[in-house]
């Protein structure tokens, strides 16, 4: 993940809002501008869920696992009792409607070292801001 933009390691489920999160947390503001126009082709939405090959869906469910591990603070522990309860509900839906999402549990599990060591490095860099004597916002990517 050192020096990358979006997470590469994501494939292209979830990477946005990964980065996101990551850039909250390092202190980064978002702002509403009425004027600005976007346009972004969705492939991916309930309506479209089902046409979506089984291997990017369980990329898309492994990666909220990832995303979660990577950049989750202590607002966990508050939100835990509606988190469990969503994620029992999606483990019910997938042991039932969707038996390959199941795999995404394993491929979550091989890839927790690699989100923790992420979380790691973005919060080494936190560290390393609150004692900088560069401006805030303007370190080195490294």
């Amino acid at each position: 993940m050192r020096g990358q933009i979006l997470d590469e390691s994501m494939k292209s489920w979830a990477s946005d809002v990964d980065l996101a999160w990551r850039a909250r947390r390092l202190g980064w503001r978002s702002v509403y501008e009425p004027r600005a126009v976007a346009y972004h082709v969705r492939s991916y939405s309930p309506a479209t869920r089902a046409r979506m090959p089984e291997q990017e869906r369980r990329i898309q469910y492994r990666n909220r696992y990832l995303m979660m591990v990577k950049n989750d603070t202590s607002a966990l522990v508050r939100d835990l009792p509606w988190i469990a309860a969503w994620e029992v509900a999606a483990l019910g839906w997938a042991m039932l409607r969707e038996r390959h999402l199941m795999r995404a549990y394993g491929e979550a599990a091989r890839r927790l070292p690699e989100a923790l060591r992420a979380r790691s490095e973005l919060e080494r860099r936190l560290r390393d801001r609150a004692t900088a004597t560069i401006p805030f916002g303007l370190e080195a990517i490294r």
